[in-house]
């Protein structure tokens, strides 16, 4: 029996809580349903948190694009500095900092928040 997007969506919010991050990833990875910027963002934490960094670079620019298309420019600006940070960790500064730019330019003309940080 296959899980639906509610079940799974629980079940995720389940295993984050417990910091069950293999069981988030597991779930998220296999999900039959496209992931939003939220889910994406999840996916990139867990691949993170359980030793997968190239494809936490993936899922968190895949956030990027999902939040960008959502209009959430907040979120997209919060995973391009993800993107950035693992951009720095595997030494492509270049890269690192046109995502930092590509956030800057996001927040420009928002008020001050952590993502500005």
């Amino acid at each position: 029996m296959t899980q639906g997007p509610v079940d799974r969506r629980q079940a995720v919010i389940d295993a984050a809580t417990a910091n069950d991050w293999a069981r988030v990833h597991s779930l998220l990875s296999s999900a039959e349903e496209p992931l939003d910027g939220e889910g994406h963002q999840l996916l990139a934490t867990a691949a993170l948190l359980t030793g997968r960094p190239s494809e936490a670079l993936t899922s968190f620019e895949a956030a990027y694009r999902a939040h960008l298309d959502a209009g959430n420019e907040e979120a997209a600006a919060e995973a391009s500095a993800r993107v950035a940070g693992l951009q720095l960790e595997g030494g492509a500064l270049n890269r690192a900092f046109a995502w930092l730019d590509r956030g800057d330019r996001l927040m420009a003309d928002k008020p001050e928040s952590l993502v500005h940080g």
